[in-house]
């Protein structure tokens, strides 16, 4: 991650969400961070973003439904599911790559593997 990031993380747990954005803050990316899928949508048509960081299983509109209709909108936008648990939680991350996550992540992770995880995702595109 060579660049500065305009990066959105959505997951309902906001513990994940605030420590996932003072990690990427302080490589100096800019972190959106939403605990509703349905608003991460008005967040993406609103302005431009160069990833997405999901979580599978939240409240409302799920994790594959977003990354289903991020891939019918934002076709080009890379996209990590992440899950820790839930749904037998590797098979929501098979599925999630099935629909067009660029990578997955399981949750919890370490630092090191959020990085890792990012640069493959952007390197796909």
């Amino acid at each position: 991650m060579a660049r500065a990031l305009r990066i959105l993380v959505i997951d309902d747990d906001e513990g994940i969400t605030d420590s996932i954005a003072r990690l990427l803050g302080t490589q100096g990316h800019t972190v959106t961070m939403v605990n509703d899928a349905g608003r991460a949508l008005e967040y993406l048509e609103s302005g431009p973003f160069d990833l997405v960081i999901t979580d599978i299983i939240m409240f409302g509109t799920d994790g594959i439904e977003t990354i289903q209709v991020i891939r019918k909108q934002f076709p080009l936008l890379p996209v990590i599911a992440m899950s820790g648990g839930g749904c037998g939680f590797l098979g929501c991350l098979k599925t999630a790559r099935m629909l067009g996550a660029n990578e997955t992540l399981e949750k919890p992770f370490e630092d090191r593997m959020l990085f890792e995880t990012i640069d493959r995702a952007l390197a796909g595109h």
